[in-house]
């Protein structure tokens, strides 16, 4: 029995798969999408929360994105909106994370009080 490796399994997806292609599909999925724009794909709902990114459709909050191959392709080649979208995603993450220090250090202090020495 031979096992094959995971990522040529079918079904298993490749980062720079959608780039091996000779003409891109006309909407892609979050992945293409990121791969495209040379971002991740956890960016993706960022860029769109900013309103940078606009899927096609109206689609409901949590059902899947697809994005116009086309636009993509204007903006990977727009040096203004990269700097824009590359903001939006360092805003972001600096913010979750800030949130995310802010609140383990008070969660600390409470399991941990600090301990007055006597001497």
């Amino acid at each position: 029995m031979t096992v094959r490796p995971m990522l040529s399994q079918p079904g298993a997806y490749r980062p720079v798969e959608c780039l091996n292609v000779y003409r891109l599909p006309a909407r892609l999925d979050a992945r293409q999408t990121a791969s495209i724009l040379g971002f991740q794909a956890h960016d993706i709902p960022v860029l769109v929360a900013a309103k940078l990114l606009e899927p096609l459709g109206k689609p409901v909050p949590n059902a899947p994105k697809y994005f116009a191959a086309c636009v993509l392709e204007e903006l990977r080649c727009n040096p203004d909106w990269l700097d824009q979208a590359s903001r939006a995603v360092s805003r972001h993450w600096r913010a979750k994370n800030g949130r995310k220090a802010q609140t383990g250090g008070a969660e600390a202090e409470i399991e941990n009080p600090p301990v007055a020495l006597v001497g």
